[in-house]
């Protein structure tokens, strides 16, 4: 579930950036079509509204070590990044938990990335996404 607050040309940005193995389908719809003539709400330090972002679960995620994955996921916007809890042996997490990024630019592509959490090396790469919110 994606709300832009201050925003409210963006009706609805549905994705389920866990539905299948390939991480094919991030962006199901948006919806430009109910478009209203408000204008974001002034605020402070160049912030021009708040993107909620809920990360509800994962789908048969890839197996990346012997007993399953350790998968988080990290939600980037230009400086910012935001990462949401590890969950330890699941190929099928779930998460729900909410991150919220503060938006400086309207046109700014958001990141979406899935890792598997390693101890002693690298963290694995399990996924990636990026999401236009922009007209």
């Amino acid at each position: 579930m994606v709300a832009w607050y201050g925003f409210p040309e963006i009706n609805r940005a549905l994705f389920d950036f866990f539905s299948n193995k390939s991480f094919n389908r991030f962006v199901e719809e948006i919806d430009r079509n109910q478009r209203t003539k408000q204008q974001p709400i002034p605020s402070m330090d160049g912030m021009v509204g708040l993107l909620k972002v809920q990360v509800v679960r994962g789908i048969n995620l890839a197996y990346r070590d012997a007993r399953g994955s350790d998968p988080y996921v990290v939600l980037r916007l230009g400086k910012q990044k935001l990462k949401t809890s590890v969950k330890k042996r699941s190929v099928n997490p779930i998460w729900h938990e909410e991150l919220t990024l503060s938006i400086t630019s309207p046109t700014a592509p958001i990141k979406l990335g899935v890792f598997d959490k390693d101890t002693f090396s690298r963290d694995d790469p399990m996924g990636d996404a990026e999401i236009d919110l922009g007209p």
